[in-house]
């Protein structure tokens, strides 16, 4: 099972964000505030937790949301596909629960918030180990956060 997992991973990362150029636009963004930027800004793959439907890059940024202190940018890439046929589709298509995501801020336990156009928490992460894993969402569904790094390094 971990051998899958990082494969998923790892065919991911090669559909990460910042391997391809964005297909949307971004928001309006203000300078990056290197004080307030949580160290942990980087390319992450969401996934369920079960592994089997789709895996999605997506690239926590260092920005500020243009008007919100604390709240950073977020920028998707494409879901690998695993169940079926292999292939890749938008991440908000694998994931409709990402449909209004415009951005993310850290928690005080040091994990991470996905937040929606209305500034609603669509999924909250907290550490598990080396990924963030999310209580059952809005959906009902349970979420995992990688660091891609860690398809490198998967102690």
């Amino acid at each position: 099972m971990r051998i899958l997992m990082l494969s998923v991973l790892v065919a991911v990362a090669a559909c990460s964000p910042e391997a391809q150029a964005p297909a949307t636009e971004t928001p309006a963004v203000a300078a990056p505030d290197a004080a307030a930027s949580p160290g942990f800004a980087g390319s992450y793959v969401f996934a369920s937790d079960n592994l089997t439907a789709a895996a999605c890059s997506l690239v926590l940024e260092p920005d500020n949301v243009e008007g919100s202190t604390g709240i950073f940018r977020v920028t998707l890439g494409e879901a690998l596909i695993t169940a079926g046929e292999s292939r890749t589709v938008s991440c908000v298509e694998a994931y409709p629960i990402l449909s209004t995501l415009t951005g993310w801020q850290a928690t005080e336990d040091e994990g991470v918030r996905l937040l929606g156009a209305q500034g609603e928490s669509i999924a909250e992460f907290s550490p598990a180990g080396r990924i963030f894993q999310a209580l059952p969402s809005s959906d009902g569904a349970t979420y995992l956060l990688s660091p891609e790094d860690t398809l490198n390094n998967p102690q």
